[in-house]
């Protein structure tokens, strides 16, 4: 009796631990990592993540800003860092595990947000943000280069910096990166436009891209907010919000199209097209955009869904006028699309009787916009990372691992001295949680059929109409392969491991689905 009493216990642990929605206890002993990197007390810091990605071999890096505001220490307005799968320090990225970028002693400071970070596909990374006007220095939108261990790339730009001036102040911000046919593309807001830069590989401007390399542009003589950009069928799309001053704003989701010289594509009324929104006290923020089939288009507007047809206007097929609830009715910073379609959003939530009093949380949505009831507790996970007392705690970023595990980023604040409420102390907070993938079926419809799939050199394709064009992306959905012309096969057998999207695009419509690299 006693040997079955441990088997079952041991059974039931494994059950509870590996259940979707619980902290991974694979990943830093608990799930939870934290990262002190500034200098604390007797001054205030802020440690902010502001982007994730993950490499073929699993490993993760983050990008945040550092910042003391003690007069003894420089700081730190570029942060990089890698994990191991454990959630370890990787030794052998920059100075064991960090690449830290600041020239405050001799140019103020080269960044004042570092907010961009890209992986390329030689494993070395972009990093784009603005900069700040200073005694040497404009507000430059700056983009530095590193290696694939961490060490500035010298042979870009500048000594490895790229200054891009476009004009105006400090009031700037880069909120897309992209890489597409050996170009870089940059975008962001400027005072209440919205800029999208073109520039080589070797950071030069691309005067190929609006003849000078920028576009700045107005839309309706409206505050413009650009949010994400893609590049799909060799046209730049660029999305994002706009609203009038005053009151609360209407806000309506606008999308521009260009060819790749910068021109206006052909696209709703000069390559602009935007759909009503609605008011809020808060900027919506559009945190994922999937093209789907017949050139229509899915949002994840602040959680909930949003789809448009192949002219820009709301699909009233789709839920009602166009729109889907999120399942929670809860408002959502951010979201990621895992390898099933299923959905993982995330915000900082209220769960004691005062404000700062907060928890990580995460819920995860089906392919069907319904609750995803496996995860969690009936699809949610509220994770105080500070447990036993409440302190505030910011979710920033969320990703789904190609082994389908949740990766939740952001910063926990705390008051070193309670009797000094006004010196503050940020870190750095990852949380992973284990989750399970719904496995992933041969594709195969009176449409588009892939096989194998899985598949580990070649995989095929079937469709009625003629195929002009194969674009495979990674799951972040930046394209790492493509191939022109007639083809009903392509090469895999270069590619990790792992999940992956595909773009078919025919001489009627254009397909996008996933599947598996063995």
């Amino acid at each position: 009796m006693k040997k079955i009493f441990i088997s079952l216990v041991c059974f039931a642990s494994i059950i509870i631990y590996s259940q979707d929605g619980v902290l991974d206890s694979s990943f830093s002993e608990d799930g939870k990592l934290f990262l002190d990197t500034v200098f604390n007390y007797p001054n205030s810091n802020t440690e902010i993540i502001y982007d994730v990605l993950e490499q073929p071999d699993g490993k993760t890096v983050y990008l945040g800003k550092s910042f003391s505001s003690s007069g003894f220490f420089e700081p730190i307005y570029c942060t990089v860092f890698r994990l191991n799968m454990d959630g370890t320090l990787d030794s052998t990225f920059g100075n064991n595990g960090f690449f830290s970028y600041s020239t405050y002693t001799n140019n103020k400071n080269l960044f004042l947000t570092a907010s961009k970070l890209l992986r390329l596909s030689d494993g070395s990374f972009l990093i784009a943000g603005h900069g700040n006007n200073s005694t040497n220095l404009s507000a430059d939108i700056i983009a530095i280069k590193i290696s694939p261990n961490g060490i500035l790339d010298t042979t870009f730009g500048t000594n490895g910096i790229a200054r891009f001036a476009i004009g105006g102040g400090n009031n700037k911000i880069v909120t897309c990166l992209e890489v597409y046919n050996d170009k870089i593309y940059i975008a962001g807001n400027i005072d209440q436009d919205i800029f999208i830069i073109g520039a080589n590989m070797d950071g030069s401007f691309d005067d190929n891209w609006n003849s000078d390399g920028k576009i700045i542009l107005d839309i309706g003589g409206k505050t413009n907010l650009i949010q994400k950009i893609q590049l799909l069928n060799n046209k730049i799309y660029a999305y994002g919000i706009n609203y009038s001053e005053g009151g609360m704003p209407n806000y309506n989701i606008s999308v521009s199209a260009f060819n790749l010289d910068g021109s206006p594509a052909s696209y709703g009324i000069n390559g602009t097209t935007e759909f009503y929104y609605g008011n809020s006290n808060a900027n919506p923020n559009i945190s994922l955009v999937i093209p789907k089939g017949n050139n229509e288009t899915l949002f994840v507007i602040s959680g909930d869904f949003f789809k448009i047809n192949r002219y820009g206007n709301l699909d009233n097929t789709f839920g009602t006028g166009g729109k889907i609830k999120n399942p929670f009715n809860q408002n959502f910073s951010q979201s990621a699309i895992s390898s099933d379609g299923s959905f993982l959003m995330t915000n900082s939530k209220i769960i004691g009787q005062t404000t700062n009093q907060m928890a990580f949380y995460t819920a995860k949505v089906n392919p069907d916009y319904t609750k995803a009831l496996t995860f969690g507790t009936n699809g949610e996970a509220i994770t105080n990372v500070s447990t036993p007392v409440f302190k505030e705690q910011f979710p920033s970023r969320v990703l789904v691992t190609n082994n389908g595990k949740v990766i939740v980023a952001g910063s926990v604040t705390t008051l070193p001295n309670p009797n000094v409420p006004n010196i503050k102390n940020q870190d750095y907070v990852i949380l992973r949680y284990n989750n399970t993938n719904l496995s992933v079926k041969e594709i195969q419809t009176d449409e588009l059929s892939l096989f194998p799939n899985p598949a580990k050199d070649i995989l095929s394709i079937k469709t009625k109409e003629q195929i002009k064009k194969v674009e495979i992306l990674d799951v972040s959905g930046r394209i790492i392969k493509a191939s022109s012309g007639i083809n009903d096969k392509i090469n895999i057998s270069n590619l990790k491991v792992g999940n992956y999207l595909i773009n078919v695009i025919t001489d009627k419509k254009a397909y996008r689905t996933k599947f598996i690299k063995e």
